[in-house]
């Protein structure tokens, strides 16, 4: 993943360098080293004294002096959320354990305004999910304990790779959503009733970006070797089909700005989603989109496009290895040896 930060001293050079680690351009960093990424990342939601943490021991609600943690042990069981026959199940899985009744990560959260709604996910002993539900939490009522609002209508398709990504219009929180093992769509929790309702879009979900609060992008198995990039109004649950090919697509977000990257064969092509815009890039370069740019880099070449434009704003090419001194007096040819008196054998 490439993450733009902002540097805190003032470069007055615009010129793209490149350290091993991250590209540098004025007071921007694009980091492209490979980071690695904890499986239970931590999650801070926080107003005055009041607290909702996720980390590695679960969901943490803190006001005061007053705390509670809890891994939703509870909720795998309850029948609230199951009928008698699938606690039943459940129960079986456990024994057998092919399941837990803790929660295995935090799929999803968002803040509306004092509350956070968190939408928790319990995976199986392969690592199969089978179980998607939201609770919420508020920051500032006396209660320290995360309340149920219902199951989820599927499970939430992840935006980044630890992550799924919420929305809210009304009183309902939304995400692209996997419905069955094949179609995908958008669910929708009701915050009021905790009412489920999902509309079912497409099918052969691959990967899945939040553009921004209403907007998703979507690439999907079409027919065949064909994939298909959709792109999803989440509010008004409809898709616009925007592009097809046969090799890979993938997608990136800079700032305001959408684009495609799709690999087929040896050639790489950019797609900018708002312009229609393409950029060619170079035999077996990667693409990477961050604050302030659209960086292509190889390595011994990279770019930085404007993003609105796609105009070059600068380049770096690896500088040539130094000449070493004693290069030349090593491959100096040796003189001739004496004459030998023997004959060829």
């Amino acid at each position: 993943m490439v993450v733009a930060v902002l540097s805190l001293a003032f470069q007055s050079q615009q010129n793209l360098t490149y350290d091993g680690q991250a590209f540098r351009y004025g007071s921007l960093t694009y980091e492209v080293a490979p980071k690695t990424t904890e499986k239970n990342e931590k999650v801070v939601y926080r107003k005055d004294d009041a607290f909702v943490v996720w980390d590695s021991r679960g969901l943490t609600i803190r006001k005061g002096k007053k705390t509670f943690t809890t891994r939703f042990e509870d909720a795998a069981l309850s029948p609230k959320l199951w009928t008698a026959e699938e606690i039943a199940g459940i129960k079986q899985r456990i024994a057998g354990k092919e399941a837990k009744r803790e929660v295995s990560e935090l799929i999803a959260s968002l803040r509306i305004g004092d509350e956070v709604v968190c939408v928790v996910r319990w995976n199986d002993s392969k690592g199969v999910s089978w179980a998607d539900v939201a609770y919420r939490a508020s920051l500032t009522d006396e209660s320290v304990k995360p309340a149920l609002i219902g199951k989820w209508p599927g499970r939430l398709a992840k935006t980044t790779p630890q992550r799924a990504t919420l929305s809210f219009v009304g009183s309902e929180v939304l995400g692209v959503t996997r419905l069955t093992d094949n179609k995908w769509g958008v669910g929708r929790v009701n915050l009021l009733d905790g009412s489920t309702s999902a509309v079912d879009i497409g099918e052969g979900l691959l990967v899945a970006t939040q553009i921004n609060r209403r907007l998703a992008l979507v690439v999907e198995q079409a027919s065949g070797r064909v994939k298909r990039l959709v792109r999803v109004d989440l509010f008004d649950s409809k898709r616009r089909d925007l592009l097809e090919s046969t090799g890979s697509l993938g997608v990136l977000t800079v700032e305001t700005n959408s684009f495609c990257v799709n690999r087929l064969g040896e050639r790489q092509t950019v797609h900018d989603l708002q312009t229609g815009q393409t950029l060619d890039t170079p035999t077996g370069s990667k693409v990477a989109g961050a604050l302030g740019g659209l960086l292509v880099y190889g390595p011994t070449k990279a770019t930085l496009f404007d993003p609105k434009r796609m105009e070059v704003m600068a380049t770096w090419v690896k500088p040539a290895t130094p000449a070493d001194p004693n290069a030349r007096s090593r491959n100096r040819p040796k003189p001739p040896g004496r004459p030998s008196n023997r004959l060829a054998q």
